[in-house]
């Protein structure tokens, strides 16, 4: 019988890793976040032009445009991830 040898992968503490993903999200392919608010309200706004600019729902559309883009807050979701 062959025996199994197991490797487990290195941990890394959270104050490691925090600046490695914040470095990530600033990549040059990465949207800035003026581009991403941008990109958010084109995306509310075709959002209400669907359901005929009926009015008192615009933060709901603004709510769901960012989670169609990628969330509120990139950082404050892995902010909460973290803690």
């Amino acid at each position: 019988m062959s025996k199994v040898r197991v490797v487990r992968k290195p941990r890394v503490s959270k104050a490691k890793a925090v600046p490695a993903v914040i470095g990530l999200l600033s990549l040059p392919g990465a949207p800035t976040q003026e581009q991403r608010r941008a990109m958010v309200s084109e995306a509310a706004y075709y959002r209400a032009q669907k359901r005929g600019f009926e009015p008192g729902r615009e933060l709901d559309d603004w709510l769901a445009a960012e989670a169609e883009i990628g969330g509120c807050s990139p950082m404050r979701d892995l902010q909460s991830e973290l803690h």
